[in-house]
């Protein structure tokens, strides 16, 4: 081999073993795209870019928030609840608001009684239909003329309201569901297919047979009518789904530990949350309303794209709080085990699959007493999506507009809209582009529609 010499006169070989030019001369190309081409872009580890985009992203909220303190000044009230809920209890516009409250198992109770009825043949099913129509109709009628027609606080009118509109779909499931269990005792329900055997009644089926569902645990399966009991109803009314049902999954034993954590985390982002809204929200609100009355364009645009940040992060921490926080506190309270409030909506290629992912319980009631029970009605899917949409657009136009004491439909609208929006979608937007519009919708509808409320409260 060639021989190198060496700074005190040895000689050694050129090449050593691991250098040896077998080696050195293995080719070093091979065809293959570059990293950040579109070929590449499923392959390719997106960590550190991920963490960049974090940093990124802290630097600018930084800025953000400091640059919002220099022009506005703490704005904050630390003990601002405290003194709201103390203003609230003597402002006498808000007593209706605390006899609304004091109302609410009144409904629950005249549901039950009506059910029990039934149950025993002691009321006819047309007398229980036309009682049930109308503890339904008062049950979101009573309380929507009375928060419209009496001054109040506009948040704790929302927060009643939103009680009531969960109770309505609660009680809703409840009835249905009872009626379902007697149509199967009495042997009046045929099934029209085995599909619908299959996917709307396996749960009363196996009610037919089992007794006992656990030998160890000893948890006796609940059949109709044995349901129809105070403490049962009082259960579904407390625990966090939509869905009634007469055996709910439930866990062996209540984790201390991990109901507090939850209790602290959303006492924690409710804080957070009058934070961001007072110091952020509300003064970029209040500099938006010049180019708003004027209809000054350009000017209004980037006034939306200002607020959809500040918007945006309350919305997730609402999320967040409210589906994961406060769910699991009432979950792990009432021994609940089916804990998936939500899915990943945030990798929702659809506006469609976003509303399936990201409030579960709701989900679950559409598709169980709105959807399918259309579609076995000869109703066509097209339809049937429609008048979904329609019931959720109501609902969010009612929480928005009766609190605020003017109707407007902006909210209305924004969810209606989102029916073409979602045909646009699917047909010309694939994969991330999908992900890509569900996520612009989010972040700048919301903001717009803030705005035209905010605008219309104030100056109309």
């Amino acid at each position: 081999a060639p021989l190198t010499k060496e700074s005190n006169g040895r000689r050694r070989p050129m090449f050593t073993r691991q250098e040896s030019p077998v080696k050195l001369l293995k080719p070093c190309h091979s065809p293959a795209e570059s990293l950040l081409s579109a070929q590449n872009r499923f392959e390719m580890n997106y960590r550190g870019i991920v963490t960049w985009v974090i940093i990124i992203l802290f630097c600018s909220n930084i800025k953000n928030a400091l640059s919002n303190i220099a022009k506005y000044g703490i704005r904050v009230r630390p003990l601002g609840v405290f003194t709201w809920f103390s203003e609230f209890f003597r402002d006498p516009y808000n007593w209706p608001c605390i006899c609304l409250l004091l109302c609410y198992p009144v409904a629950v109770l005249i549901v039950f009684q009506v059910e029990k009825l039934l149950s025993q043949k002691r009321l006819n099913s047309k007398a229980g239909v036309v009682i049930h129509s109308i503890t339904f109709s008062g049950i979101l009628g009573i309380p929507t003329g009375v928060l419209f027609s009496v001054q109040h606080s506009a948040v704790a009118s929302f927060l009643i309201l939103l009680g009531y509109s969960i109770l309505w779909l609660k009680m809703i499931s409840y009835v249905e569901v009872n009626h379902w269990e007697r149509e199967m005792v009495r042997g009046s329900y045929v099934p029209t297919n085995i599909c619908e055997c299959v996917l709307m009644y396996p749960i009363y089926l196996l009610n037919s047979f089992c007794v006992v569902k656990n030998e160890s645990s000893k948890e006796v399966i609940v059949t109709y009518p044995n349901n129809l009991t105070y403490r049962d109803i009082t259960y579904f009314v407390f625990v966090p789904t939509l869905c009634y049902e007469l055996n709910f999954p439930r866990t062996e034993k209540i984790r201390i530990g991990f109901m507090l954590r939850r209790l602290a985390e959303f006492i924690l982002l409710f804080q957070l949350l009058i934070f961001l809204v007072q110091q952020w929200l509300i003064p970029g609100i209040e500099s938006s309303m010049k180019p708003l009355r004027d209809m000054e364009l350009p000017q209004l645009v980037e006034r939306v794209f200002s607020l959809a940040i500040p918007n945006h992060f309350i919305w997730l921490i609402m999320f967040y709080g409210y589906f994961h926080c406060y769910f699991n506190f009432l979950a792990e309270a009432t021994r609940f085990a089916d804990r998936s409030f939500y899915k990943d909506w945030w990798n929702a290629q659809t506006i469609r699959s976003f509303w399936t992912l990201w409030n579960v319980p709701t989900h679950r009631w559409l598709l169980r007493h709105v959807y399918k029970p259309m579609l076995s009605q000869g109703y066509s899917k097209t339809t049937t999506f429609f008048f979904v949409f329609l019931l959720s657009s109501f609902f969010h136009e009612l929480l928005v507009s009766i609190p605020l004491r003017m109707i407007r439909l902006w909210a209305f609208m924004g969810m209606l809209i989102q029916v073409p929006f979602s045909i646009i979608t699917e047909r010309f937007f694939k994969g991330d582009y999908g992900n890509g519009a569900m996520w612009f919708s989010i972040m700048i509808g919301q903001p717009a529609i803030i705005l035209m409320y905010v605008h219309d409260y104030y100056y109309l």
